[in-house]
């Protein structure tokens, strides 16, 4: 019997915080109900306080299996939590709003769930920056599939969030936690891999478009949640010098890139103030030749005086030969 007539097959929640993505919500919604292989979608937008033309898109692309949940700006992570806390099926997904899945990733990644008896399963993506073009996948494809390890997850960030599927209620035993600026996704599925099993999916089934202004391109925040993230697992870190020696060179490089950054931002505006100087600077330089050389300033004005001449005596003659 197939999904669509199966009364028992699951309802699937699709999670999908957003915020001013009005150029992108519209392909990642889409995408979201083109799913192909499964039944009884509940699409989730939930809405962080947009201020651009979201909420119109959103209502244009209206679908009887789409709900959109508006709250005041507070997070993507808050967003998700919302989410998870208004689904109503029995399992969740969650996808960004500028990212797209490909037709079969529910039904692949329900399969798995069932095949493994996991209560989460991630899949691999295709990374691409919109501004250079440049793609990768994510995780590498050396990483193969099977039961993610709590401790194999110390060590490096295997699962990005729109990867994700999983068990309702797993995900609102875990939620998100709302104080991380970035990388909430690694401390998430540190905290479910403790509680749960967890299956990594090598097929890649998502497509995550990193834009100008999203988050992971901004190394200060991610330096930050790094340094929580090793606070909040201390006692594992701490008793591991190759997992602590490899957290603290991770926290390093996102330090140098974030130092980098701030330096080429005050390089950016000390040029600007420079250029802004020169242009006062040779203002004043004139004023100060008028003053003490009166013919510079009288050849500077007559200079002038011709230029408007030449420039009112050109449109009187274009007006002329218009008359004839």
């Amino acid at each position: 019997m197939s999904e669509a007539g199966n009364r028992e097959a699951p309802l699937i929640s699709v999670v999908i915080p957003t915020y001013n993505r009005a150029e992108l919500i519209g392909e990642a919604v889409g995408s979201a109900l083109k799913q192909e292989g499964v039944f009884a979608l509940e699409i989730l937008v939930v809405d962080d306080g947009s201020t651009d033309e979201t909420a119109q898109i959103l209502k244009e692309r209206a679908d009887p299996r789409m709900r959109v949940i508006r709250m005041e700006h507070r997070g993507a992570c808050a967003a998700r939590n919302t989410g998870i806390r208004e689904a109503k099926g029995e399992y969740i997904a969650f996808l960004d709003s500028d990212d797209l899945w490909h037709p079969d990733k529910l039904a692949a990644q329900l399969k798995q769930i069932r095949e493994t008896d996991a209560d989460a399963v991630a899949c691999a993506m295709n990374r691409k920056v919109e501004e250079t073009g440049e793609e990768s996948i994510s995780p590498d494809e050396t990483t193969q599939d099977g039961p993610v390890d709590y401790h194999s997850l110390l060590k490096r960030n295997l699962i990005s969030t729109q990867t994700l599927f999983g068990k309702t209620e797993c995900f609102r035993e875990v939620l998100f936690d709302e104080r991380f600026p970035r990388m909430q996704d690694w401390d998430f599925v540190i905290r479910l891999a403790k509680k749960y099993r967890v299956w990594y999916y090598r097929n890649v089934l998502v497509d995550a478009r990193v834009q100008a202004d999203s988050i992971s391109r901004k190394p200060e925040l991610a330096e930050k949640a790094l340094k929580m993230l090793l606070w909040k697992n201390r006692e594992d870190y701490f008793t591991s010098e190759e997992m602590l020696n490899g957290m603290l060179d991770e926290i390093a490089i996102y330090s140098l890139e974030a130092k980098d950054k701030a330096l080429l931002e005050e390089r950016d505006r000390l040029a600007g103030e420079l250029t802004a100087a020169g242009a006062e600077a040779e203002h004043y330089r004139n004023r100060w030749r008028m003053v003490t050389h009166p013919l510079y300033g009288l050849k500077r004005a007559i200079g002038k005086l011709a230029e408007k001449t030449k420039g009112s005596g050109t449109d009187r003659n274009r007006q002329e030969k218009d008359r004839t």
